[in-house]
């Protein structure tokens, strides 16, 4: 890809804006950032230590919409690279060694209108129940 087209990443808990992760890892790269939505569902990862209090959110590729961060970043190797460790996130190794996958997904407006596609950090059904989690009655972290 091109460095002058944006790195474009939904995100849907500690890398939104006002989060825990998003100075350190989104600080000084972002373009724009967007409220959006994606197709999933949003489970919480009982997962609690001083930096995850709150412990963190899964999204997985169910029925229903998440609500998150349309980012568009400036498209710095590193940046997708950060991202990826971040995530838990290798290129290349089995599914069920990386703790989300990163996949192209639909994004779009509050009004459920389709914008573009971008990169997206989904949780398996299977992991999710793994790590205990419990299913989100809400399409917000």
């Amino acid at each position: 890809m091109e460095r002058s087209v944006p790195l474009k990443v939904f995100v849907y808990g500690t890398l939104k804006p006002n989060e825990i992760n998003f100075e350190l890892f989104c600080a000084g790269k972002i373009i724009e950032a967007s409220p959006a939505l994606a197709k999933g569902k949003l489970y919480q990862i009982p997962f609690y230590t001083e930096k995850y209090r709150r412990g963190y959110p899964a999204m997985t590729a169910e029925t229903g919409w998440v609500e998150g961060y349309l980012l568009k970043l400036k498209n710095e190797p590193e940046t997708l690279a950060q991202l990826d460790q971040l995530e838990g996130y290798q290129a290349g190794r089995s599914p069920d060694e990386n703790e989300y996958q990163r996949l192209e997904i639909d994004v779009f407006d509050l009004d459920e209108i389709f914008l573009t596609k971008a990169r997206g950090y989904v949780m398996s059904l299977e992991h999710v129940k793994e790590l205990q989690g419990i299913a989100l009655n809400s399409r917000n972290w």
